[in-house]
């Protein structure tokens, strides 16, 4: 997937009239929360920001943290596209689950406090019992400093259940 196609897609987004936060379509606790904004989006695609901020909860303490962060900013984000599906439908927002993962490809060892990064998602499958495939890439937000080279790119399947209740009492 190249930067370019990305973010033409996300030029083109069309219902993004109604603005949402992250906390409004995410069903996460403040500390857990990492996307910080929701840019754009429509039916099939979204557009976050987050920013690594010191003293987060992955922070082992010198200002970075490990690039495997880099998939929960892009669950989050895919999460917040499922999200604002439920709430344009009249639902609630509930959670989800993460079924799988592949063409993880992550470019750095650790990010930085005050990089910010963009991330684009695309929905490029769902069914009616709730699972979604996700297209996922995730770039530097300042592309003067570092280019528009991807860091980070994944394909996520997940299941938003209807009684996800049922889900977590089922696997106690």
């Amino acid at each position: 997937m190249q930067a370019a196609w990305k973010h033409k897609r996300m030029d083109q987004c069309t219902n993004n009239l109604k603005s949402y936060t992250p906390t409004q379509v995410l069903p996460h606790e403040s500390t857990m929360l990492l996307i910080d904004r929701i840019v754009n989006w429509d039916n099939d695609h979204i557009q976050t920001t987050a920013g690594l901020v010191h003293h987060n909860l992955f922070d082992p303490g010198d200002g970075s943290v490990s690039s495997l962060i880099c998939m929960e900013y892009l669950c989050q984000s895919a999460a917040a596209h499922a999200g604002i599906r439920q709430l344009e439908q009249g639902k609630p927002v509930t959670i989800g689950f993460i079924i799988g993962a592949r063409k993880i490809e992550i470019d750095s060892a650790a990010y930085h406090a005050g990089e910010t990064y963009n991330i684009f998602v695309e929905q490029t499958f769902r069914d009616e019992e709730g699972i979604g495939v996700y297209d996922c890439a995730l770039y530097h937000l300042d592309t003067e400093k570092y280019g528009s080279e991807r860091v980070a790119y994944g394909n996520i399947k997940a299941v938003m259940p209807d009684n996800p209740e049922d889900v977590i009492s089922r696997s106690r």
